[in-house]
């Protein structure tokens, strides 16, 4: 679950009310999720500005079979 605001320089947020709705769209299972390897980050600048910039790395999947319903969370 993520979200994104932005604030101007000495802003503070007050308060953040999240919610949080599961649905079961057959991404649970019994078995559990395999570990999915990265290689390293690659860093680049944004084209949107000179304090953004892109994270970009590769997803190994470890199975045969194709991956459903993956998810890839970063944190910066």
């Amino acid at each position: 679950m993520t979200t994104q605001v932005d604030l101007e320089k000495g802003q503070k947020a007050a308060k953040v009310e999240a919610t949080l709705l599961v649905e079961d769209l057959g991404a649970f299972s019994d078995e559990p999720s395999p570990e999915v390897p990265t290689g390293p980050a690659k860093i680049t600048k944004s084209e949107y500005g000179d304090k953004e910039y892109n994270a970009t790395f590769e997803v190994r999947n470890p199975k045969a079979e194709p991956l459903k319903d993956v998810r890839i969370g970063v944190i910066c």
